[in-house]
C-alpha cells in the first residue's frame, strides 16, 4: 500500500512505477487507484480508453495490461467507471 496524508507527494508515481517494476519481474499484479476525487493511474499506464468488464451491478473485473511474456497489472479505478468530463457525485458523507 501506497499512501499519504498529504496530496500531491507522488503516491501514484509510486505505486504505477512498483507495480511496473514487479510486472517486469514476472508477477501478477494488482493496483487499485482508490483516489476517488482525481484518479490517475489509467492515464499514467495509458489505459484510460479501456473499460473494465462489468459482469453485473455488484461484480467488476479489473482492465488487465500485460507486461512482456509473464508478468501482467490488473488495474481498477474510479476513472474507468465515470465518465472523463464529469464530476464525481457522492452521496452523503465520504471524506472526514
Amino acid at each position: 500500500m501506497v499512501m499519504s496524508g498529504k496530496g500531491g507527494v507522488g503516491k501514484t508515481a509510486v505505486a504505477v512505477n512498483l507495480a511496473l517494476g514487479l510486472a517486469m519481474y514476472g508477477k501478477d499484479v494488482g493496483l487499485m487507484d482508490a483516489d476517488v476525487t482525481g484518479p490517475t493511474v489509467p492515464k499514467m499506464l495509458n489505459i484510460e480508453d479501456q473499460v473494465p468488464n462489468v459482469v453485473n451491478e455488484n461484480e467488476i473485473h479489473p482492465v488487465e495490461l500485460p507486461i512482456g511474456m509473464d508478468g501482467g497489472i490488473k488495474v481498477i479505478s474510479m476513472a474507468f467507471l465515470v465518465d472523463r468530463d464529469s464530476p464525481v457525485v457522492w452521496r452523503g458523507p465520504l471524506k472526514l
